[in-house]
């Protein structure tokens, strides 16, 4: 019986290989930007949908591998758009209706595993007052010489990517004057200024009501209802009775359900997973938003939205 030479084993190791995707890990909030724009408390702001040189795409190829893809295949600009929006609503600024709305474009979002592996974003902000900012990020992440390894690298690195193309915007010297309120509306990001732009002086800050952490009983009536999260891979349907049932399509089909109860403030639901394993949820109310962690074999930050 004949045995395949290792080189010939390897080569049909990497072929096998060719068409799988992988997918990114969903955004989750950083604690530097969260504190950043905590620094902004008093200003309201809402977001309109991002744009992209390169609208609708949600994959990049990777050497002969695969196609690195953002989880539930979102395209990329909303992707980042997203992740705008989870800072913002956990940093407690993200409103509708608000005095200005912010506009994205993404002018480029790539990665190389070739010398020096990174990823490469770069993103254009515009305010509705008229005033625009453009941030670049090229985050490094570990090279490896083996397709695979280089590949399941680059995926891993796009969510930490990302958060440091937010994190870069929101420390901008400029950032700031984005927030501020005034009569000039802006093109979006994505259209090039054909004139210098006459800014009317700023408003008075419109300061945004301080919401207090609910009391027991309003978070039970409150949180009952269909929820989704940030990036769009989960979604959790609450009951009256604090039953719920939730569903993810983040690497793979996945489910679970159980019941809830309050706890020190905070809804926990405790259940089991469709892999058998038991899973919890500890949530806690932000404004509008469900935010916390969900806790299977390990730990994950989420944020949900109402759908």
């Amino acid at each position: 019986m004949s045995t395949l030479k290792p080189a010939t084993a390897s080569l049909l190791s990497a072929l096998a290989l060719v068409g799988c995707s992988i997918s990114a890990n969903p955004y989750a909030v950083h604690p530097d930007t969260i504190v950043a724009l905590r620094s902004h408390a008093g200003k309201s702001v809402k977001l309109a949908p991002f744009t992209s040189d390169k609208p609708g795409k949600s994959e990049i190829m990777c050497r002969a591998v695969g196609m690195i893809q953002t989880p539930g295949g979102v395209p990329f600009e909303r992707y980042v758009q997203d992740a705008f929006r989870t800072e913002l609503a956990v940093a407690g600024l993200l409103a509708d209706p608000a005095p200005v709305t912010l506009s994205g474009h993404l002018e480029r979002m790539h990665f190389s595993t070739a010398g020096e592996a990174s990823w490469e974003l770069r993103l254009a902000l515009a305010s509705s007052n008229g005033r625009r900012i453009t941030v670049a990020e090229d985050y490094t992440f570990n090279w490896h010489f083996l397709g695979d390894y280089a590949c399941r690298e680059a995926a891993t690195a796009m969510a930490p990517a990302v958060q440091a193309l937010v994190r870069e915007a929101v420390r901008h010297p400029e950032f700031p004057a984005l927030l501020e309120a005034g009569q000039t509306h802006s093109k979006p990001a994505s259209a090039a200024a054909s004139a210098p732009t006459v800014i009317a002086p700023p408003a008075p800050p419109n300061v945004a009501p301080v919401l207090p952490r609910p009391a027991l009983l309003d978070l039970r009536e409150w949180a009952p209802g269909k929820w989704r999260s940030a990036g769009g891979t989960n979604s959790l349907v609450i009951e009256r009775n604090l039953r719920w049932s939730w569903e993810s399509s983040a690497g793979g089909k996945w489910s679970g359900s159980g019941r809830g109860e309050i706890e020190d403030g905070q809804l926990l639901l405790r259940g089991w997973h469709s892999s058998s394993t038991a899973m919890s949820l500890r949530l806690r109310r932000e404004g509008d938003v469900l935010v916390g962690e969900l806790q299977t074999s390990r730990s994950y930050p989420i944020i949900f939205e109402r759908e």
